[in-house]
């Protein structure tokens, strides 16, 4: 940042601040509203609609089809285009690359800019991650059947016992 946009920036700055409202009261209950209101929708989930889960594991039944959990369908989705032989290593190396890139994108990004229109490049890596996300989670759940008791769910017959 050169001393012009840093002289503008500096000027906003103090504009800003002088108009603005102080952090307790105003901004603290804005909080606590917003807090409130995503704690009475999670109880409300809860109570209206409850996960359900599965019986007890058999081993002799031959037919059940394991899934994994809605967040890791897309991962699930992913293996199954890789192959056999370094299924392993890509297990280990998609998080582990992933979570080292997200903990470096802050020193990695020195950019005075936090608008996404003003930083394309990463703009347009979030989205084409998020879109692939997306599409492998769609392409699992086309791809594995349901398991029983969400198919007997579904279909009106209750939990199963």
């Amino acid at each position: 940042m050169n001393e012009v946009q840093r002289a503008i920036y500096e000027e906003e700055y103090r504009r800003q601040k002088e108009r603005g409202e102080s952090f307790f009261p105003y901004t603290i209950s804005a909080d606590v509203a917003v807090s409130l209101l995503v704690f009475l929708v999670l109880v409300a989930l809860s109570i209206f609609r409850p996960a359900v889960s599965e019986g007890i594991a058999d081993p002799s039944n031959t037919a059940y089809v394991p899934r994994p959990e809605w967040y890791f369908m897309f991962l699930f989705q992913f293996l199954k285009y890789v192959p056999g032989s370094v299924e392993g290593w890509v297990i280990g190396a998609i998080p582990v690359v992933g979570l080292g890139v997200l903990v470096a994108v802050p020193f990695l990004d020195h950019g005075p800019y936090r608008n996404p229109l003003n930083r394309p490049v990463a703009t347009i890596l979030g989205v084409l991650v998020v879109l692939a996300i997306v599409f492998l989670t769609w392409k699992a759940y086309q791809s594995t059947p349901p398991p029983a008791h969400v198919s007997r769910a579904l279909l009106g017959f209750g939990r199963p016992a």
